[in-house]
């Protein structure tokens, strides 16, 4: 997963887990039947709410490159939050701009 993207800051792990709370979408449950009403879990239900209501009701093919760009780094951040979460480990972070 590291070789594939950036893993998140501690503001963005907080989103996350804070989203996981608005949304009542369990990320350690079966994906199948952990969204919304039972259904399949969808990563625009996730991580919309994180976007905003107007990116929220706009069409796929009506997002701008730049909405494309930071829905892709959401979901990738996602999948680095549900993965740790399944796997019951909770990461600590460096304090910002503290450097090793």
């Amino acid at each position: 997963l590291a070789t594939l993207s950036t893993p998140p800051t501690k503001s963005e792990w907080d989103t996350l887990s804070r989203m996981e709370a608005e949304t009542g979408i369990c990320v350690t449950e079966d994906p199948k039947i952990s969204g919304k009403n039972g259904d399949a879990l969808r990563l625009t239900d996730f991580v919309g709410p994180i976007l905003g209501e107007e990116f929220m009701t706009k069409d796929y093919k009506d997002r701008t490159p730049e909405e494309q760009v930071e829905f892709s780094r959401w979901c990738s951040l996602f999948k680095w939050y549900s993965a740790l979460a399944r796997v019951g480990y909770s990461p600590t972070f460096e304090e910002e701009g503290k450097k090793k």
